[in-house]
């Protein structure tokens, strides 16, 4: 096969495939990049190098399929190559796929225990599954075997950070920024442990430190931003995502930590301006973040709001990250939300030192996203009722207009006459679409829907769990729910 050369390629630049491939790579023109490493791999194929770094392209591309056959291609030309087999590794990683993420990087330790790169991909895939115990374990030997290497002592740090052993953390993240002070990623960990712990003011001496001497780093700037929001001052906290804004318009968790902000000082509307609620476009055109903008969760829990947040939409809603039974919501709706953020209706609990929202007549529990905290409690329950009652006043604007298709993720036995119920009760204020998801079972698969009724479709995912929500699977459902459901008029 013959690779032709386009113009401007290595023959009139003066420079080698291999170089102008490598220049792609500095300035991110990953295709640019692919075409390049094709023209060097055809040149001399025999160069492992030319199927390793046109993986790492493919990969940038989330073209993960041909960044494998390429490692595969190159493995077969250099058996046993330790690039090409971590880079294996890193494709599962990316993808994720955590489980044959693991099981790469558990055959890259074997082959290569003298690596710290394999303790460090084990440790990582263990700590996306949640099985931290073994993280801990593998960190531990990694720490004996490479004391000194800066990767292997961040990731025993956060090993514990993850598991929850917060003092252990800080003790680790202590012992890394004394061996690395230049390394500013200590200085932002120590923060995120400080502030986790309820030690705000050394949290915020510790960032304050650090943006002295790196002022533009994005992580200092969004932990010190946290760091107001954590101590509930919402002038500073939205002073400061304010200034992250300008640096980066486009991220979801700025304009959302902006607008829990706003609601905190009551300027409710201008939150709403913030939170992106947008209407539904085509699936095939818009990107997943523009398609879950399209949607409003009325629960049965918070999955559906994190999987909004997984493709990076964070709307405003009342149900968002609720806990509501569908009986008990079908007659909230047929109610029109009466009482809903009044005083005499809401009682406010903690629980894992957060405040909860429990509505008393209609059974739902929310969370606030808000740390416990003694100071000013009145004027803090204050606002969850006004809060609340502007969330349920949108909440019925989006029910008139019908722009929204509603999302009800339901784990209980819901039969079909439950969830025409349901959507009846949608239909008291509008032309309003349903679709509720369910688990798979041996009749329909996951990422399969069907129309129950015009206006009425089931989704069904292999899981439901707010523990390790099923993304692909959901952004599966979410198309092909926006394409049974695009008619208003269903």
């Amino acid at each position: 096969m013959s690779v032709d050369r386009a113009d401007g390629d290595a023959p009139e630049t003066g420079l080698l495939p291999v170089e102008l491939a490598w220049r792609a790579h500095a300035r991110g023109d990953w295709p640019e990049a692919l075409r390049q490493w094709e023209i060097h791999r055809h040149e001399h194929p025999d160069d492992f190098v030319g199927y390793s770094a046109a993986s790492v392209a493919a990969r940038e591309l989330e073209r993960f399929d041909a960044a494998d056959a390429l490692l595969e291609d190159g493995l077969r030309r250099a058996p046993g190559n330790p690039e090409l087999l971590a880079n294996m590794a890193w494709n599962a990683q990316r993808r994720p796929d955590w489980p044959e993420a693991l099981r790469r990087w558990r055959d890259y330790q074997e082959r290569f225990p003298g690596d710290r790169v394999g303790y460090t991909g084990v440790a990582t895939s263990l700590r996306a599954l949640a099985r931290f115990d073994e993280a801990e374990q593998i960190m531990e030997r990694a720490v004996v075997q490479f004391p000194c290497n800066e990767e292997v002592l961040a990731n025993h740090a956060w090993v514990a950070q993850e598991k929850g052993e917060l003092e252990i953390a800080l003790k680790r993240w202590e012992a890394y920024r004394a061996r690395f002070p230049a390394h500013r990623a200590g200085l932002a960990s120590i923060g995120f442990v400080l502030r986790a712990l309820g030690r705000f003011d050394e949290a915020e001496q510790v960032l304050n430190r650090g943006l002295e001497h790196y002022p533009d780093d994005w992580e200092l700037l969004s932990s010190h931003a946290w760091a107001a929001t954590d101590r509930q001052d919402w002038h500073a906290a939205l002073a400061r995502w304010n200034a992250l804004h300008a640096r980066r318009p486009g991220d979801a968790t700025v304009r959302y930590q902006i607008a829990q902000a706003l609601g905190e000082l009551g300027r409710f509307a201008e939150a709403n301006a913030f939170a992106d609620s947008s209407p539904l476009r085509t699936a095939e055109l818009g990107s997943p973040r523009d398609l879950m903008l399209g949607f409003e969760s009325l629960g049965d829990n918070c999955e559906f709001g994190m999987v909004q947040s997984h493709f990076g939409a964070e709307p405003l809603g009342l149900l968002r990250f609720s806990a509501t039974h569908f009986r008990s919501l079908s007659e909230a709706l047929r109610r029109r939300l009466e009482g809903v953020g009044e005083p005499e209706n809401t009682t406010i609990e903690i629980i894992k030192a957060e405040y909860f929202t429990r509505d008393t007549r209609f059974g739902m529990a929310m969370h606030t996203f808000v740390r416990a905290s003694d100071d000013n409690r009145e004027k803090r329950i204050d606002n969850f009722h006004r809060r609340l009652r502007y969330l349920r006043e949108k909440l019925l604007g989006d029910l008139t207009t019908g722009e929204k298709i509603f999302v009800y993720s339901c784990r209980d036995a819901m039969t079909d006459d439950d969830k025409r119920d349901l959507w009846r009760a949608l239909g008291l204020y509008g032309s309003n679409r349903l679709f509720v998801v369910t688990v798979a079972d041996e009749h329909d698969l996951p990422g399969t829907v069907r129309s129950l009724e015009p206006g009425l479709a089931v989704g069904f995912v292999d899981r439901l769990t707010t523990e390790d929500p099923s993304f692909a699977c959901w952004l599966r459902l979410c198309q092909g729910g926006s394409r049974i459901l695009s008619s208003r008029a269903a």
